[in-house]
């Protein structure tokens, strides 16, 4: 994550890191900090508090017809979540409660295609929907949860979500790589599975997915010209 903090008793990452799952991030807290109950919604809360909301998918076009493409995909018939961009120059994105996906503006201008857009918030969304937040909160201490297989969990979901939308998976593995060095660079991988995992994970749940035929994706690269390239002043 580029400089991530949640609170002061979070750790700083470097600028030019790219954290995509950012659920399991948020519960790395110092060593020297009493292990606290997890809640989602706390985080969220204090999130938007310190960022402040750009703009989201109840608003903007853009990032509406994203959610009502992959809502469409959703195999769950479960509602899709509102997307809501953060004014953040820190690159993450969260699962959050009530259900929302939050997105750092910082973490879009490190996209290169609507396809990695679609992904994350797939996978952010797969943590809702397979219900991991809800184990979290329910474990008591995160510590006991096994995230990777968590992790693994929202990649294969949102593998097969993509390729239901009509999306192309080509540049998931390049994806992960760049998450992946990342958190490696951030010494922050204790909770993400080994990298080959990953994508191999990723690779088969593709390959048993009926690709749906795919359209251009119109707008990407002027919604990411349009955001603004320095927190917006008094909001």
């Amino acid at each position: 994550m580029s400089k991530m903090i949640f609170m002061s008793q979070y750790p700083r990452y470097s600028s030019a890191l790219l954290v995509l799952l950012v659920v399991s991030m948020a519960l790395c807290s110092c060593s020297s900090s009493p292990v606290q109950r997890y809640s989602a919604s706390l985080h969220t809360r204090r999130l938007i508090a310190r960022y402040g909301i750009l703009d989201s998918s109840r608003t903007h076009p853009y990032l509406s017809q994203l959610a009502r493409r992959l809502g469409n995909a959703e195999s769950k018939q479960q509602t899709f979540p509102e997307i809501i961009l953060l004014d953040a120059e820190d690159a993450f994105a969260f699962s959050g409660t009530p259900p929302s996906i939050l997105l750092s503006r910082g973490l879009l201008r490190l996209l290169k295609s609507e396809d990695e857009l679609a992904f994350i918030v797939a996978h952010e969304f797969a943590h809702t929907a397979l219900d991991h937040t809800k184990r979290l909160e329910e474990s008591g201490d995160p510590e006991s949860v096994n995230l990777k297989a968590l992790e693994l969990e929202a990649d294969q979901y949102a593998a097969e979500m993509l390729l239901r939308a009509g999306y192309q998976g080509d540049s998931i593995p390049l994806l992960l790589v760049r998450a992946h060095d990342a958190l490696h660079s951030a010494q922050s991988t204790a909770s993400h599975p080994e990298l080959s995992l990953r994508i191999a994970r990723v690779q088969e749940a593709m390959a048993g997915q009926q690709q749906l035929p795919t359209y251009p994706s119109r707008g990407f690269s002027q919604f990411i010209r349009s955001l603004p390239h320095s927190p917006v002043k008094n909001r």
